[in-house]
């Protein structure tokens, strides 16, 4: 009977916390939108910012158009129903844990002693949202914690980070630049650490084996920088891609070489020798061939062939260099943090796209809503699968090695081709054309890799 009782106030109580957050977070804001001429994707992209960033969400309102005083009030909105629902969601694990309970009612008999906390603690509601770690999901459960009265608790923690949010909206265009600062930085920090990383994992072996495998470097250079870039020419020819972003997918097509390689290839349990040896060498014509063809892929651009060499030779072949340096004379380090800097490498590029797709999340909108972001994706995605194609049938019969040169061939090189256009081309479309490739081709490839490799075949290494 009381296991039943017990149940029922388990389920009462998540009900009660959706229920709240439907109506607060949900229901009340796209009604207020409604009635002010906004649009629900507006509405809903600021409620799912709020819940990713918190109080650091007004930016992307902003960036949308919608006003200071509506993004307050929406965030406001949210702020109740989140509160309310983590109340809700803690009296349904003290009903369903004994231990819980138990817990709970000995620190509300030490509270008991200075009555001073239950009078005024609510009111430290109103700092506990700043604190970072804690902020908007932790300060309910403080004060659940704490026996805190509801009413009050609610009111100070809600007070307490629409504060926050105000002050963030009040130094938003410093946050503009701080996004755009940690977008191009983060540019330049991927092409570094990324190419170290590349150039950790390769040794003699890997640089001699591109003499022993010619025939199969031969195949995988062609069809990297001829049949690839022919390829993202004809696509961008006869999609109906947004005015200048075609550029941008011929230099996607011609930026091969990925850091990623030699890690997809052991994922997958293929060659990983052979990965490295190939992920280098197409690194290294990118680097030479890249500042070439790209007045013709971008011919707006002022910057000389020489200048993008530069460009990329500083960020990209020193480093790539620097490592394979590194390897030979300290392999131990090169061991222990080759794999770390690859680690790195992702977290940067995870970053860049953040920032970048939040400084320009207006733009994005405006694509979704048209139809032409969807188009965009599609077209990297057969970009993709097409390049996955072309490089299984250029390694003739020996599996492992297929499964090296067919990832090779559908990984591009995204930090090289976001190195140019976040500071070459100037044109902010193609910048977030390379970055949601990278993302399209990091979660595709990543999860293709753990899908072959579950087939439990061993890897070369």
């Amino acid at each position: 009977m009381e296991a039943g009782k017990s149940r029922w106030i388990v389920l009462r109580s998540i009900s009660k916390a959706a229920m709240f957050f439907i109506v607060f977070a949900v229901g009340i804001p796209l009604i207020l939108g409604a009635l002010a001429g906004l649009s629900s994707t507006q509405i809903l992209t600021l409620i799912t910012s709020t819940f990713l960033l918190q109080a650091a969400a007004p930016p992307v309102g902003l960036a949308m158009g919608l006003s200071a005083l509506g993004i307050l009030i929406i965030m406001a909105c949210f702020a109740v129903g989140i509160v309310l629902a983590i109340l809700e969601i803690c009296d349904s694990l003290a009903a369903s844990s004994a231990r819980v309970r138990k817990w709970v009612d000995n620190i509300e008999e030490k509270t008991k002693k200075y009555p001073q906390i239950q009078k005024y603690g609510p009111i430290t509601c109103i700092g506990i949202a700043w604190i970072p770690g804690v902020g908007l999901y932790g300060t309910p459960i403080i004060a659940w914690i704490l026996r805190w009265k509801r009413i009050p608790a609610v009111f100070f923690t809600v007070c307490g980070f629409v504060i926050a949010a105000f002050f963030v909206i009040f130094f938003a265009n410093r946050i503009q630049e701080v996004l755009q600062f940690a977008g191009n930085f983060g540019v330049i920090l991927l092409a570094v650490i990324s190419m170290l990383a590349l150039g950790l994992s390769i040794g003699s072996p890997e640089i001699s084996g591109l003499f022993k495998e010619w025939r199969l470097v031969i195949l995988f250079i062609g069809a990297n920088f001829v049949v690839m870039p022919v390829v993202a020419v004809l696509i961008a020819g006869s999609l109906n891609f947004p005015d200048g972003i075609a550029p941008g997918f011929i230099l996607l097509g011609c930026a091969a070489g990925s850091w990623v390689l030699p890690r997809l290839a052991e994922i997958s349990k293929a060659n990983v020798p052979v990965a490295k040896s190939l992920a280098f060498i197409l690194v290294l014509i990118s680097i030479f061939l890249i500042p070439l063809l790209f007045p013709y892929l971008s011919p707006g651009t002022s910057d000389s062939p020489g200048t993008l060499f530069l460009m990329l030779g500083v960020f990209m072949l020193i480093p790539l260099l620097s490592g394979i340096f590194l390897q030979r004379k300290r392999p131990v380090f090169a061991t222990r943090w080759g794999p770390r800097f690859n680690k790195i490498s992702v977290i940067i590029l995870i970053v860049v796209i953040i920032a970048f797709w939040a400084l320009y999340v207006r733009d994005i909108m405006i694509s979704a809503e048209s139809g032409e972001l969807l188009i965009v994706a599609l077209a990297v995605l057969a970009f993709i699968l097409i390049g996955l194609g072309v490089g299984y049938l250029i390694a003739g019969k020996e599996r492992l090695t297929r499964r090296v040169t067919a990832l090779g061939t559908a990984e591009r090189n995204i930090a090289a081709a976001a190195l140019l256009a976040a500071f070459a081309i100037g044109n902010h479309a193609i910048l977030l054309l390379i970055l949601l490739a990278g993302l399209i081709s990091l979660i595709l490839l990543h999860y293709l890799s753990k899908w072959i490799g579950n087939k439990g075949e061993t890897p070369v290494v």
